[in-house]
């Protein structure tokens, strides 16, 4: 069972089945073309059992590669293009090749509020197919716009050979099969842990009401601590990186610069232009006079309390030039300079300190529960806090490029509220929600907590793998054609009766 140890917060890059468009329609094609349903009585329901399965996997293998011939290795900044190999033709994607060679360009030539077409989406400027906000293929300036597609180093891994690989997390365009998160299944991981009175208590303790700051209680902010993940922290093109242009986007003293015409203030967006839905804000129109503007409102923590906790930077700008074509064998070595770097008192990413600074705070999720409105966003892949946040008292908003196991299960605007990836949503949906519709926040915190306590459980996770562990073990059992339960169909009285 081939586990994909690259896809959480803690990997080095992503690695992950990637096959093309037409790839995947072949096999699709082939599956329709040997479709067929076998009499009751050739049905069998016992699995072959590994003696059985020796021989022919043995056949197998000496008439095939070993699959690690099929990985297929390139600095980050390229895995868009086998990316947008995986969408389907006459998609936006298709059409956009890589930035690599022009990602320390400005970001002007990315950011979608510039267009005067919507995205597709949207609706009225907010997000109204969340499944669709995920995928990359109708949005290609995500290439330029997240770290996943960002990068100066081998970092990324694509398989092009259709292997099973469970993950934790996929792009939609990855063939993957998902499985819940390691990062989930801990209750030692502080992102699986509640806080009651100022300590950390287990997940399953954590959605009680009695354990949750009452709504009435919490701070009117949108609150988020985190590193400076998402790729690597470099000095060409840290601004292209997704979680530094949410912690510039909801810093008031940066906004109020770039309002004032400083656009070196914040490389990493762009104003929306006046007279939008995302910056004519009702909540900053209601402001006193000589408080005007956005960063007026979300300075001094009235509107947002965001920042990073860590700079995670992995080299000095020089050395990180220098190496940018170096193998992810090297990366753990830069990293480990960075911490000697940073004991010795040196900074190491002197390239972003007029911008950013750590928080006081070193915990990124300490004092959450006291703010109605938690965000998350993607780090390195998919973030391990979301099932924590998502249990607790505060209204969720999230914005993702992932897919994961339980999105099926969350429906966007009653359990959580989505934000668009390039975040230039993020201002109207706090106006919304900030301003003028608390009991809406408050509505949606509660569905959230509720639900998740009857569908993200340890135990939900441990029947979703089974259930999906069988139907692994009948699609790779030499006999899965005619592998089935039918003993229901086989009776010729049935124990139940249906009235209607």
């Amino acid at each position: 069972m081939p586990l994909n140890v690259g896809d959480d917060e803690e990997s080095g890059g992503r690695r992950g089945v990637l096959l093309a468009w037409e790839q995947v329609i072949e096999y699709l094609q082939a599956e329709v073309k040997n479709r067929s349903l076998s009499p009751i009585e050739e049905a069998q329901d016992e699995y072959s059992g590994y003696q059985s399965l020796d021989p022919i996997l043995s056949e197998k293998q000496a008439e095939r590669s070993s699959p690690e011939d099929s990985w297929t290795q390139d600095i980050a900044g390229n895995y868009w293009d086998y990316v947008r190999a995986a969408c389907p033709p006459g998609s936006p994607a298709r059409e956009f090749k890589s930035l690599n060679g022009t990602m320390n360009q400005a970001i002007d030539n990315m950011y979608p509020i510039n267009s005067e077409v919507p995205l597709s989406y949207t609706r009225g400027g907010f997000v109204a197919n969340y499944t669709a906000s995920q995928d990359v293929c109708f949005q290609p300036h995500m290439r330029g716009m997240h770290g996943a597609f960002v990068g100066s180093a081998i970092r990324s891994t694509a398989m092009r050979e259709l292997i099973p690989l469970f993950s934790g997390s996929k792009l939609p365009q990855n063939n993957d099969i998902l499985l819940p998160g390691p990062m989930y299944l801990t209750d030692d991981d502080e992102n699986n842990k509640g806080r009651l009175n100022g300590k950390h208590i287990p997940f399953h303790l954590a959605n009680q009401r009695d354990n949750n700051v009452p709504w009435s209680s919490k701070h009117n902010t949108v609150f988020w601590r985190g590193a400076a993940a998402g790729s690597q922290n470099v000095q060409e093109p840290w601004w292209r990186l997704h979680r530094h242009r949410w912690v510039q986007m909801l810093n008031g003293s940066t906004v109020r610069r770039v309002e004032a015409g400083d656009r070196r203030a914040a490389p990493t967006f762009r104003m929306p232009p006046k007279g939008s839905v995302w910056r004519e804000l009702r909540a900053v129109k209601a402001m006193t006079a000589g408080r005007k503007t956005i960063g007026d409102w979300l300075g001094e923590g009235l509107a947002a309390n965001v920042s990073f906790t860590n700079p995670v930077c992995l080299a000095p700008p020089s050395e990180a030039i220098q190496r940018r074509d170096a193998e992810v064998a090297g990366f753990d070595e830069l990293v480990e300079q960075q911490q000697n770097e940073q004991e010795g008192g040196e900074p190491a990413c002197p390239y972003a300190n007029d911008y950013y600074s750590a928080s006081e705070n070193p915990h990124s999720t300490v004092d959450e529960e006291e703010y109605k409105y938690l965000p998350d966003v993607d780090g390195q892949s998919y973030s391990g806090r979301w099932r924590k946040i998502l249990a607790g008292s505060s209204c969720p908003l999230k914005a993702t490029i992932y897919a994961e196991w339980h999105d099926d299960r969350l429906v966007p605007w009653v359990h959580f509220v989505p934000l668009d990836n390039s975040y230039q949503d993020v201002w109207a949906v706090m106006d919304y929600f900030l301003h003028s519709h608390d009991v809406e926040g408050e509505r949606i915190a509660t569905a959230s907590r509720e639900w998740a306590a009857r569908v993200l459980r340890r135990e939900d996770m441990m029947l979703y793998t089974w259930r999906l562990l069988l139907e692994y073990a009948r699609v790779i059992d030499p006999k899965r054609d005619r592998l089935g339960f039918v003993d229901d169909l086989k009776m010729t009285k049935r124990p139940w009766n249906i009235g209607w």
